[in-house]
């Protein structure tokens, strides 16, 4: 684990019952991002 601070402007969607974050696939790419990794 590690802490990296970023800014990053982004949408709130609805997902089934709930809301998820979009991150935009160039950020996800640049800081190699995965999915089930925990964003705080």
């Amino acid at each position: 684990m590690y802490n990296y601070t970023m800014k990053l402007q982004t949408v709130l969607r609805k997902w089934g019952n709930s809301i998820g974050v979009v991150i935009p696939r160039e950020i996800i790419e640049k800081e190699r991002l995965r999915e089930g990794e925990e964003v705080i």
